[in-house]
């Protein structure tokens, strides 16, 4: 649902460069924009109800969300200045998505846009352009989702800070590719993909790049300052205490015994043998058993060794100076 809502935003929000020549004018882009606004509204009541049914129907879940949704709107509404792009808007859903996950993050920047956009009473036609950004912003934390809590929040400002003039970048195409600007600026119908791509770079460089820079600054010293405690607070919460990149090796598959394996296990059986001696009979079961072994593999529920169990059970005596015996090769 995630992926879908995601390939849907970005080509309504990329149709002009990609296709210039069939690039809707002023009027069809006011006339299609309550239906597009209904689409994307119902897209994210999807995402809700999705993510809902995937955590079991869970209220703890959907109510850490539901907070966070609820704490951006408060924020939208009054810390947020609007002056000169002082917005940290998107610190709340980066967070999301860093704690919980890419579709998290997406959900949180989708409904708190839109929410906080009927708190303010600014909703327009660039309000459906608007939620799918606030959404990849929070659905690229989940670049930092499997790292530990201070990589994940270094890696948070980082991307804070670029987020700010990406987004700029691409909340321009809602009005560019309609707006008159002079110059080498303006969208150019009959142009290719990377011309009016130049075209669109220059008129971010000229009009809204130092407005994004201080967005993308302001989330990252919101990040700096309040993101470490809340991903590992967000992360207790949703019961994740110390996420890891190499937590799924302690789950690998158990592997056949190799011959240096086996050399190992044969070298160890002497060693065994000089400080336990036993019985011709017992030594010659025992090398009976240690040869058979390259047909079986290794499984967790196997039954022990015989000689494991046998140098418990024997009376032979232990010397009080041996070492200590390593409990993976049996060597002291």
């Amino acid at each position: 649902m995630t992926a879908s809502m995601v390939v849907i935003g970005l080509a309504w929000l990329l149709w002009p460069l990609a296709d210039s020549l069939s690039a809707p004018s002023r009027r069809q882009v006011n006339d299609e924009a309550p239906w597009v606004l209904a689409a994307a509204l119902a897209m994210a009541g999807a995402l809700g109800v999705t993510m809902w049914l995937d955590s079991g129907r869970s209220t703890r879940v959907m109510g850490v969300l539901g907070s966070m949704v609820v704490a951006n709107c408060l924020v939208r509404a009054l810390i947020t200045p609007r002056l000169m792009g002082v917005e940290p808007v998107y610190v709340l859903p980066l967070l999301a998505g860093i704690a919980f996950g890419g579709p998290a993050g997406m959900l949180v920047g989708v409904w708190s846009c839109a929410a906080s956009a009927v708190l303010i009473a600014s909703v327009s036609t660039a309000l459906p352009a608007q939620m799918v950004i606030w959404g990849c912003v929070g659905l690229a934390g989940a670049l930092f989702a499997r790292m530990r809590h201070v990589f994940a929040w270094l890696g948070g400002i980082a991307l804070g800070f670029v987020a700010g003039p990406a987004a700029g970048l691409f909340l321009n195409l809602i009005g560019w590719p309609t707006d008159t600007a002079p110059g080498d600026v303006g969208f150019l119908i009959g142009l290719g993909p990377a011309q009016n791509g130049l075209r669109l770079l220059r008129y971010t460089a000229q009009t809204s790049l130092a407005y994004d820079c201080v967005r993308g600054f302001t989330t990252a010293l919101g990040m700096a300052l309040v993101g470490l405690p809340l991903i590992i607070a967000l992360r207790r919460v949703w019961g994740v205490s110390r996420p890891s990149a190499s937590a799924g090796l302690q789950r690998l598959p158990i592997r056949r015994v190799t011959r240096s394996a086996l050399r190992r296990r044969r070298r160890a059986e002497h060693v065994d043998e000089l400080w336990h001696p036993q019985p011709p009979s017992v030594r010659a079961e025992l090398c009976g058993a240690v040869g058979a072994a390259p047909s079986e593999s290794l499984s967790s529920s196997a039954e022990p060794p015989r000689r494991l169990r046998l140098s418990h059970n024997t009376a032979t005596p232990i010397p009080s100076n041996s070492p200590p015996v390593n409990p993976v090769t049996q060597e002291g």
